[in-house]
């Protein structure tokens, strides 16, 4: 379930994705330019001194690629800041819970799939090393662009973009912007028993081989 369901006010969320490790230099710009509107403006809204309006809302939720159901939650979230009394602000509450809740049985159904539903994802993400080890990566604010990753894993540049781009559609990296691509918060497991999990071990053994090798041949030099 994206993150944004977790939060009962638009402004933590902005507040949240802007800084600490989930932020980096720049993003506010970003943000208020998707939205349209001065970077100045978007640091008034975070210190509770201005609202957006649903204009923005709709704008920034296209920008992050935000799911129907999710640019609804958010559009609720900017409607309840603004409620002009509390019958509305109460109602419009009870129409996010509703929200929230179905967005959270949706992932359940969808954390419920067997392998056999999932084959094909299954097989292209734990048969070969770079997919998951992107995708887990993309946790480290230090490894969320194509330089950075193809640098760290000794891989093209063609093959990282790739990869990010198929991993953004399957839900499990999230791309900020033209040049960052952030970790969703979705953990991929794959059962002891399932036969790629040994095909799987012997990838990241040889990919951590190679890691070892390269490392040597430098101090060699």
């Amino acid at each position: 379930m994206h993150r944004v369901f977790r939060f009962d006010s638009y402004k933590d969320f902005l507040f949240d994705l802007v800084s600490g490790e989930r932020g980096y230099r720049g993003l506010r710009t970003e943000l208020a330019k998707a939205m349209g509107c001065q970077a100045a403006y978007l640091t008034q809204v975070l210190k509770a001194k201005a609202d957006l309006t649903e204009v923005h809302g709709l704008r920034l939720a296209k920008y992050l690629k935000f799911s129907r159901m999710e640019a609804e939650y958010f559009l609720l979230l900017i409607r309840e800041a603004k409620a002009s009394s509390p019958d509305l602000k109460n109602y419009l509450k009870e129409d996010r819970e509703r929200l929230r809740g179905e967005a959270q049985d949706l992932k359940h159904r969808s954390d419920s799939k067997t392998i056999a539903e999932n084959e094909t994802f299954i097989t292209r993400y734990f048969v070969d090393w770079v997919p998951s080890t992107l995708h887990v990566a993309t946790s480290s604010e230090n490894y969320q662009t194509v330089k950075a990753l193809a640098q760290r894993f000794n891989l093209p540049t063609e093959r990282v973009a790739a990869e990010l781009d198929w991993l953004e559609e399957q839900g499990l990296v999230q791309k900020i912007g033209s040049q960052r691509w952030r970790f969703s918060g979705t953990s991929i497991h794959l059962p002891s028993a399932s036969p790629l999990d040994f095909i799987h071990q012997i990838s990241r053994r040889c990919q951590a081989i190679e890691s070892i090798q390269r490392k040597k041949h430098r101090s060699d030099i």
